[in-house]
């Protein structure tokens, strides 16, 4: 009676391939993953106390048949359906609804990186809108430029994948919101998506509370001249 219906939204001018993930000890939602075409909707909805994170998959290739294939940013190692791990670069929303029963908590993050401009609206007029909107792949700096087996650059890598330095991920002597600092890489990502966490300990800057019960809309390329909201 509580579940909570994510809407899954595609305004960008081609075919993307959501998927979804729960975290740890939370249930599967459906298939896991899905195809979209421009202008299609699809509606997931999750359970109470659901935690997990959602993100799309780009110029993808799958057997229709089997289900399997491959997608240039946010693999689920070559499954339709996510049942694992994922391969960034990409845009991630994370949710963690009815936190104590009182309050959903959702944020857009680039610490897998970017692929798709994403957005997430709520139901409740009230609550923030979280988010990613310009165009990261073109404002990303050179030695974190994700490129496809035919050299063509196909998404941003965050500087904790592309170089897996502790000073990146904010790891060992850098753990800790006393130690782990914005780069120069997190400025730039700020400077050009403000509504999304940038680095690990961005978080709490960066993530938005709704009252439990909420419905949401993830829209992806919500920055389509034609966009509309639904």
């Amino acid at each position: 009676a509580q579940a909570t219906k994510i809407r899954l939204y595609n305004t960008c001018p081609f075919t993307i391939w959501p998927a979804w993930l729960p975290s740890d000890g939370h249930p599967q939602l459906g298939a896991g993953g899905c195809r979209l075409d421009s202008w299609q909707v699809m509606d997931v909805h999750a359970s109470t106390r659901w935690s997990g994170k959602f993100w799309g998959r780009t110029n993808c290739q799958f057997d229709t048949v089997l289900g399997t294939g491959c997608c240039e940013t946010g693999d689920c190692s070559g499954n339709l359906g996510c049942n694992s791990t994922f391969s960034p670069p990409a845009t991630i929303v994370e949710f963690d609804l009815h936190h104590n029963n009182v309050l959903d908590h959702y944020r857009v993050s680039l610490l897998a990186g970017y692929n798709l401009e994403v957005r997430v609206t709520s139901s409740n007029l009230g609550c923030g809108v979280a988010g990613c909107s310009a165009d990261l792949n073109s404002k990303c700096p050179p030695e974190l430029i994700a490129w496809n087996p035919r050299g063509m650059a196909v998404g941003c890598s965050s500087p904790c994948v592309a170089f897996g330095a502790d000073e990146f991920c904010c790891e060992k002597e850098h753990f800790g919101a006393d130690k782990c600092h914005p780069s120069v890489f997190s400025v730039l990502f700020k400077s050009c998506c403000p509504a999304a966490a940038t680095y690990p300990f961005d978080s709490w800057k960066s993530a938005w509370n709704c009252s439990a019960g909420s419905d949401y809309t993830i829209t992806f390329c919500p920055s389509s001249s034609s966009s509309s909201s639904l």
